[in-house]
């Protein structure tokens, strides 16, 4: 996931997050620059879209039309201010990590089916034990899969 962000840059190129998501004003053309200004979605560029251009980069154009979409610095270097120690800035943030409303969706699935299996046994074979066992190793074994999907990437 992917937002444009409104920043506060320090020295040393440390940057605080003042707003997300946020665009420059239409009055700061004179600074920054993207097409179309103002923009007519948010994000400039979908997650989907960007998730495809990392995985197959040769997908991308030679010519940076979809670059023009993020606001860009003009003339010069993004720098902090000296006499107050920090400038405004906008820039794409990326935003890593596990989806945790889909972690979460999977696991409860995950659990029901093994649950429902561990109830069949039982009631067909009248094998509690041998139900709740197969159960068990069903979903070790579902966690160890989302483990190699998760890390495996």
């Amino acid at each position: 996931m992917h937002a444009i962000i409104q920043f506060d840059m320090y020295r040393n190129a440390i940057a605080d997050i003042r707003m997300s998501p946020s665009l420059p004003p239409v009055e700061a053309f004179q600074d920054y620059t993207y097409h179309p200004m103002p923009a007519d979605k948010m994000p400039p560029l979908g997650p989907n879209l960007l998730m495809h251009f990392y995985e197959h980069p040769d997908h991308a154009e030679v010519l940076p039309t979809l670059l023009k979409k993020f606001p860009r610095k003009l003339r010069q270097k993004l720098e902090a201010c000296p006499q107050r120690g920090s400038s405004v800035g906008w820039g794409i943030q990326f935003i890593e990590g596990i989806d945790t409303l889909m972690l979460f969706c999977f696991g409860t699935f995950g659990f029901a089916i093994c649950l429902l299996i561990a109830t069949t046994w039982t009631v067909v074979r009248q094998d509690i034990q041998g139900g709740f066992g197969i159960g068990g190793f069903l979903l070790a074994f579902i966690l160890f899969c989302v483990g190699v999907i998760q890390f495996g990437n």
